[in-house]
């Protein structure tokens, strides 16, 4: 994603170039998954403690395509005959979700001290 290193960068995150990847594939596959690769950084001491806060806060969201399916279902079945302008409406949704994760992550940055 275009917002994904800046964003990174601007939230003070010191291992972007280990970290970036991760938000991609939470944005591209699913959050479970961001979050064991997390783990794995974090359990190897590849990150710093901060670094992983900001790390939890970006992939934190309903920025995924599962979470994005899952907002679809639940307002489709509210009010069924809306399906349509739901459907055409999700996409931008999703990338709201991603900029509101990011925006997020970048002040879990400015708040988090080592």
């Amino acid at each position: 994603m275009i917002l994904d290193r800046p964003s990174c960068f601007l939230a003070g995150n010191e291992k972007c170039q280990r970290i970036t990847p991760n938000h991609r594939f939470q944005t591209i596959v699913d959050d479970f998954l961001a979050f064991r690769k997390l783990s794995v950084y974090m359990a190897a001491n590849e990150i710093s403690p901060r670094a992983s806060a900001i790390s939890t806060y970006a992939i934190c969201g309903f920025s995924s395509p599962s979470a994005m399916g899952i907002s679809l279902a639940v307002v489709s079945s509210m009010c069924p005959e809306r399906k349509a302008d739901f459907s055409s409406v999700i996409v931008r949704a999703f990338f709201g979700g991603i900029a509101a994760s990011l925006l997020t992550a970048c002040v879990a940055g400015t708040l988090t001290v080592d």
